[in-house]
């Protein structure tokens, strides 16, 4: 094969994966993958067909992923800041401010608490069905 063939070879590669990560990007942040067709000039059918491929679907999964990570980051650092406001805000010297801070605070702590709690029997249950599922597995062999 020639050079120049393979330099377009390659063109037209790069140029593929430069439209699948817009697609990509598209379809986070467009409602429907018409909508995210639209928004990158791809074809529907074109667009349904890559995320039909398990690669593209997986490339996207993983930016979705990243994505709701990045939220979930800002998110505990926007927590961490606002505690420390109410930290700050139930020792300023203003009973009013102090009492209000200091109910906002357990509110949000009971509120956390219970979370906490819900989350820690469901695993438990999730481990009894998991347990419970292997025995009836182990029996049915046995039968």
């Amino acid at each position: 094969m020639s050079g120049s063939a393979n330099k377009r070879r390659r063109r037209k590669s790069i140029t593929q994966e430069l439209r699948e990560e817009a697609a990509i990007r598209a379809l986070m942040t467009n409602p429907t993958v018409e909508a995210a067709a639209v928004a990158t000039g791809v074809g529907q059918s074109t667009l349904r067909r890559w995320l039909s491929r398990p690669e593209f679907a997986s490339r996207l999964a993983r930016a979705q992923r990243d994505a709701f990570q990045g939220t979930v980051n800002a998110l505990v650092g926007r927590n961490i800041r606002a505690l420390a406001t109410l930290d700050r805000l139930m020792g300023c010297g203003a009973p009013a401010v102090e009492c209000r801070a200091a109910e906002a605070w357990l509110s949000h702590a009971m509120r956390w608490s219970a979370e906490w709690q819900q989350r820690e029997e469901l695993e438990a249950l999730r481990r009894q069905v998991a347990q419970l599922t292997e025995q009836a597995a182990q029996r049915e062999e046995r039968q």
